[in-house]
């Protein structure tokens, strides 16, 4: 199964890890607001918030997560990205880009692409940068600039 873990470094080369939530099908993006660490898993097809202090104190599962938006595990949800007021930026696999506000309002801001990889946020200049999967094995991806508001 799955699991979030936060690796802690201590002074020359000691470090320390810790699981701060197991039980994930297939982890594939995290992001973190203030205290909230949400986690893409793929596998379930969904988008889970989480306390970051309430998991550092005891571990979570994936039970335990509120659930921000729910797709299908084809919908095949990737890596997340996310603004400082909580709007959430994520792409599927299956070509569409969305973004989820801390309300829970979910928005498709482009659809039709091959396939989403990941998503970058340029807060300066209100846009994203995408990474969209090649149309043919053989083809080139590509990075497309998405203005937002």
């Amino acid at each position: 199964s799955g699991v979030i873990s936060e690796v802690t470094l201590g002074s020359g080369t000691q470090a320390s890890e810790r699981d701060l939530i197991t039980g994930l099908s297939k982890p594939a993006g995290l992001a973190l607001v203030g205290d909230q660490l949400f986690v893409s898993d793929q596998g379930a097809g969904k988008i889970l918030a989480y306390s970051l202090a309430a998991v550092r104190a005891q571990p979570g599962t994936a039970g335990s997560g509120r659930v921000v938006v729910e797709f299908t595990s084809a919908d095949s949800l990737d890596l997340i990205t996310a603004s400082t007021d909580g709007t959430l930026y994520f792409g599927s696999g299956a070509g569409s880009l969305y973004s989820v506000d801390s309300k829970g309002v979910l928005k498709t801001l482009a659809s039709g692409w091959p396939g989403i990889r990941g998503v970058a946020l340029d807060t300066a200049n209100k846009r994203l940068f995408v990474a969209v999967t090649a149309e043919k094995t053989d083809g080139p991806a590509s990075i497309r600039i998405v203005p937002i508001d």
